[in-house]
């Protein structure tokens, strides 16, 4: 990688790995075992990563924008391709799917987001899917049952333990 320290994220669609480090985003073809940097110049840099219905999707750094990818395809990127956290103006901290949800944990809420079925908006926020949580650490999301378990953080600061299930 051409970064020596922090973290990185990773996810895969069955076709392709993609790690993010922050600036750079970087694709494992299964079929070829070739490890490459993303270089589309729309690749927005991304400090987490996921997927969801056939698209990557990046937390672009100190932000509340996040982005998805082509079908299918992680090494390919369009600079209109975004949408924007609106119910609190804090930085997304992670992205997660869960259940068919795109969940934007930022520093003191969190929102939901689905599948628009749209070509050019690919995903819209899901109407009351607004948490008033945050993330308290980003690599504190996990997978746990049929649900997920991460730190969540309030505007006051305070910080818990927490299991979600679907937007509860």
């Amino acid at each position: 990688l051409l970064t020596d320290s922090g973290w990185v994220d990773m996810s895969d669609n069955g076709i392709q790995l993609i790690v993010v480090d922050g600036p750079n985003g970087y694709i494992l073809t299964f079929a070829t075992d070739v490890f490459a940097k993303i270089t589309d110049p729309d690749f927005p840099g991304a400090s987490t990563v996921t997927f969801l219905n056939q698209r990557f999707i990046v937390s672009e750094p100190d932000t509340g924008r996040f982005f998805w990818s082509a079908l299918l395809d992680g090494a390919s990127w369009d600079a209109l391709d975004f949408a924007t956290a609106e119910a609190s103006p804090d930085n997304i901290v992670s992205v997660f799917a869960e259940a068919g949800q795109l969940y934007l944990f930022g520093e003191t809420t969190t929102e939901i987001w689905g599948d628009s079925g749209a070509a050019d908006q690919a995903f819209v926020k899901i109407g009351g899917g607004a948490v008033e949580w945050g993330l308290a650490a980003k690599q504190s999301v996990v997978k746990y049952m049929d649900s997920m378990a991460f730190l969540r953080k309030n505007r006051l600061g305070q910080v818990q333990v927490c299991v979600m299930a679907g937007s509860v």
